[in-house]
C-alpha cells in the first residue's frame, strides 16, 4: 500500500518541482487509491478510518494554509500521507520532509546572502501579530511589487523524501513495511 503512496508522491513531487502546483486529479487519484486499498478487504471501517485521517490532518493543518505558510496542494498531500500511513507514521514522515525542506531553505538563504533579511522579516511578522493580536497571512507584510513571497521552495519533493526515508528506515530496521493505522 505504501509503494502506491510513494509512486503517487513522486508524481506530486515532479509536478510541484516543475510547475509549483500539485494537480487536483493527482490528489483525487491518491484518495481513490487509498479508499480502494483500504476497502479491498471489504472492511468499511478501513475506508472510514482512511477518510477520517485525511480530513482530520487537513483540519489540523488548515491554519498554516490560511496563513499562507503551506500551499493547498501541500496540505492535501500531507493529508494523503497521513491517511495512507496512519497518524503517527504519517506525522513522522511529514516531520522528516519538513526538516529536509527547512535545511534546504536555510542553505539556499545563506547562499543567496539573505538569511538575516528573511529572519528579520519573520521577526517583523511575529511582532506585528503580537502587537495587533491578529493573525495575518505570512506574506501580508510584503509590499506591492515585491515578489519575495512567491519564491518559496516546492514542498512536495521533500514530503516524498520524508515518506521514502521513513519506509526505507522501516525496511532496514527489520520492522517491515508498516500498515496504516
Amino acid at each position: 500500500m505504501l509503494f502506491v503512496l510513494l509512486l503517487l508522491l513522486a508524481a506530486g513531487a515532479f509536478f510541484d518541482a516543475r510547475w509549483r502546483k500539485i494537480p487536483n486529479p493527482l490528489i483525487a487519484l491518491m484518495l481513490l487509491s487509498g479508499t480502494i486499498l483500504c476497502g479491498a478487504s471489504g472492511a468499511f471501517v478501513g475506508m472510514a478510518a482512511f477518510w477520517g485521517r485525511f480530513f482530520l490532518s487537513v483540519l489540523v493543518l488548515f491554519p498554516l494554509y490560511a496563513l499562507r505558510m503551506f500551499g493547498a496542494g501541500d496540505l492535501k498531500l500531507i493529508g494523503c500521507m497521513v491517511a495512507f500511513m496512519g497518524f503517527a507514521r504519517g506525522a513522522t514522515a511529514t516531520f522528516l520532509g519538513l526538516v529536509m525542506v527547512a535545511v534546504c531553505g536555510g542553505a539556499m538563504l545563506c547562499l543567496r546572502g539573505v538569511l538575516w533579511e528573511r529572519l528579520a522579516y519573520f521577526g517583523r511578522y511575529a511582532l506585528c501579530v503580537i502587537q495587533t493580536k491578529k493573525l495575518i497571512p505570512y506574506d501580508g507584510l510584503v509590499e506591492a511589487g515585491d515578489k519575495r513571497g512567491k519564491r518559496g521552495i516546492p514542498m512536495a519533493p521533500f514530503l516524498f523524501l520524508g515518506a521514502a526515508a521513513y519506509v526505507l528506515y522501516a525496511l532496514v530496521s527489520g520492522a517491515g513495511i508498516p500498515a496504516a493505522g
